[in-house]
């Protein structure tokens, strides 16, 4: 695995995978996906986590996202899934392993008994995709445009037609997402914001975004953050201090201004080390003496012999 997308992968395990364990946060990105009259009818009280490893004696051993189930706002035992898939770069064939996936879920509701197989009634599935990355996501949301459909016209009615919900920050403006002051647009905000403008879009994402949260979900989203900068700029943060107080957000805020001070000096010491340490072997190499090169460069004897 290459070494960036081994960083990718250990930022979501650590991060977005565990953001989405919280199901204050879960429920925000499924009223952010669907419309109103929709998620009006579900009972949030429901809300639960499924197992969601597979095995399948082809594919081996997967793990989608995130699963949760919800019920119906009616007095029949109805549910409805929802699979969560987190991206951090554009997949073409998301909308075939998604596929893969909501086949795989069926089969398991089998074998649990949740599906019967004298009277099968099976619930509604709905994949959302969550993508983070730079670039606009271009790939298909449906496996029907997987299929050349010129190629199959005579097959037209039997191709499937499975979608799934994409959110990608990229088609989203700024002003949109303030506008829209909820969880998962404070998420996505976030997530624009480049190194020149780090510490004001966290102080104005506190102002916007961090209104109405409880105590513990502040926490849930802090720790994200963390995590986010550190993974996006490597920045290593200590906060441990500040989560606890009430204005944690301009706390965050002043931490990573600090940060950025403290990396910009050491950047400026490194340079001016590097420089001396050229300076120095240009010497050795014309045959000047040790101490005449300490007099000039200032490094000590010790860090001149280790240029020879």
């Amino acid at each position: 695995m290459k070494k960036g997308v081994k960083k990718t992968h250990h930022f979501f395990d650590r991060s977005y995978k565990v953001l989405f364990d919280n199901k204050v946060f879960i429920k925000a990105l499924i009223e952010f996906s669907l419309p109103k009259k929709i998620y009006t009818k579900l009972k949030w009280s429901t809300l639960k986590a499924e197992n969601v490893n597979f095995v399948s004696p082809d594919l081996g051993e997967r793990e989608a996202d995130r699963l949760y189930s919800i019920k119906m706002n009616n007095k029949k035992e109805i549910y409805v899934y929802f699979l969560i898939e987190f991206k951090s770069k554009p997949d073409k064939i998301t909308s075939l392993m998604l596929y893969i996936y909501v086949a795989m879920i069926y089969h398991n509701l089998i074998k649990i008994g949740k599906i019967k197989k004298n009277k099968p009634e099976i619930p509604v599935i709905i994949p959302i995709v969550l993508y983070i990355g730079d670039k606009r996501w271009e790939a298909g949301e449906s496996i029907k445009e997987l299929i050349d459909e010129g190629v199959y016209k005579v097959f037209k009615e039997y191709i499937p037609e499975m979608r799934y919900i994409l959110i990608d920050k990229n088609r989203y403006s700024e002003k949109e997402l303030e506008e829209m002051r909820d969880i998962i647009s404070g998420l996505l905000y976030l997530e624009k914001m480049g190194e020149e403008d780090i510490v004001e879009r966290v102080k104005r994402w506190g102002e916007i975004f961090f209104k109405g949260l409880k105590r513990g979900d502040k926490r849930v989203l802090i720790n994200y953050m963390e995590a986010m900068v550190e993974y996006k700029y490597d920045k290593g943060l200590d906060i441990r201090k500040q989560r606890g107080k009430e204005e944690v957000r301009e706390m965050f805020a002043t931490a990573i201004e600090k940060a950025l001070k403290k990396r910009e000096r050491i950047g400026i010491q490194k340079g001016m080390q590097k420089g001396k340490e050229e300076t120095a072997k240009k010497m050795l190499e014309n045959g000047a003496k040790i101490e005449f090169i300490k007099a000039v460069t200032g490094l000590s004897e010790k860090e001149i012999k280790q240029l020879k």
